[in-house]
């Protein structure tokens, strides 16, 4: 364990509200660099996909800004349905967190589960 994540480790548990924001936080930059690499991938401008999605360049500039949360899912699945890709959406209640994590990889940036 590095010594930001005993930092990280030691705010958490000072403030509980935290990990909700970080996690939060996460989620949005996930999403954010996944569509920015998948574009690239695509060779695709943000203009390009804005057209190919029925929406504008700055909403995919938005999108692919960390900071940004404010778009819906039905936004985000036009954008992935012009990138030839699909959103997947999982639900699953925090007493089942641990099994589902066992059978599925976690995402890239997940925090660490608490104790």
């Amino acid at each position: 364990m590095t010594n930001f994540d005993q930092y990280l480790k030691k705010k958490v548990k000072k403030y509980p509200g935290l990990r909700k924001e970080l996690e939060k936080a996460e989620r949005a930059w996930d999403i954010a660099f996944q569509i920015r690499e998948l574009r690239e991938k695509r060779g695709l401008t943000q203009t390009q996909l804005a057209a190919l999605a029925g929406t504008s360049q700055p909403n995919i500039a938005r999108i692919e800004n960390a900071d940004y949360q404010g778009y819906t899912l039905k936004t985000l699945d036009k954008v992935t349905q012009a990138l030839k890709a699909q959103v997947e959406v999982i639900v699953i209640p925090e007493e089942k967190l641990k099994e589902h994590r066992r059978y599925f990889p976690k995402p890239v940036f997940a925090l660490p589960l608490p104790a």
